[in-house]
């Protein structure tokens, strides 16, 4: 007998049996962490529901985002404050002759203004954005390829007296590039849970939606950074008042202070 070969088949069962255990060690520990996970986001529904917290339907589905990159600001720039955080003052115009609008008509009026004013070279880059606006403000958002900004450093805000629009304040986000590098961002549900359990989802509140846009994160060597961001509109069932909450897309993190 060829002990050699005997050895040498012997060795490469073994292997090969190594392999084949280890894969569905492995397998079995993913299936056993998805089902931990799926328990977890379970158990917090059920809470949620308990808290008389309403939620429609979210996506799991998690996308690949990356950073959008500004090298200047149409107007003032964001200034760090160690005390009160970012704050950022767009540029104000007062309308000599204001505009008339109804609720049917003023989308339209204010798509024409944009269009037909010679001191907005940037008017098509700029969508209304029913989601921030309300009965005393009507907000364009800044866009970028496929991408929103909600943020006060790119988006037009017109203020509304009595059917009336009477000023509006712009900003306008320049040169602005995507980072080559992209990462995969949490998903809408799982930003919604990570709210829930840092217990920033009151009881009686109803989750009217929410959005996945961009939002001035830092400037670093004159480079202002943007990073994909959850807003989040909790609305109190009892006094219908609106809060907008933030979470980091990339880290899970909460942004404290007001979205703008």
């Amino acid at each position: 007998m060829n002990f050699k070969k005997i050895e040498v088949v012997f060795i490469f069962i073994f292997f090969f049996l190594d392999l084949f255990l280890f894969v569905n060690y492995r397998n079995g520990l993913k299936l056993q962490a998805n089902s931990e996970k799926e328990t977890t986001v379970n158990n917090a529904i059920k809470e949620m529901r308990k808290d008389n917290i309403t939620v429609q339907e979210t996506s799991e589905k998690k996308l690949q985002k990356g950073y959008l990159l500004s090298y200047s600001h149409k107007g003032n720039r964001p200034q760090v404050s160690q005390t009160n955080g970012v704050t950022f003052k767009p540029q104000k115009v007062n309308l000599t002759k204001p505009l008339i609008i109804n609720n049917k008509n003023k989308i339209r009026v204010l798509k024409e203004f944009l269009q037909k004013n010679s001191q907005l070279p940037y008017s098509n880059d700029y969508v209304y954005e029913k989601r921030l606006s309300t009965s005393k403000q009507i907000i364009f958002a800044q866009k970028y390829k496929n991408e929103l900004f909600y943020d006060l450093t790119g988006q037009i805000s017109f203020e509304i007296r009595n059917d009336h629009v009477i000023n509006y304040q712009i900003s306008h986000i320049d040169s602005l590039k995507s980072s080559k590098e992209t990462e995969t961002i949490i998903s809408e549900k799982e930003a919604i849970l990570k709210l829930y359990t840092l217990n920033e989802i009151p009881n009686n509140t109803k989750i009217l939606w929410q959005k996945l846009a961009y939002s001035w994160m830092l400037e670093t060597n004159n480079v202002s950074v943007y990073v994909p961001t959850w807003f989040i509109a909790l609305q109190n069932k009892r006094t219908k008042s609106v809060n907008i909450e933030k979470i980091n897309a990339f880290t899970g993190v909460l942004w404290k202070g007001s979205f703008n």
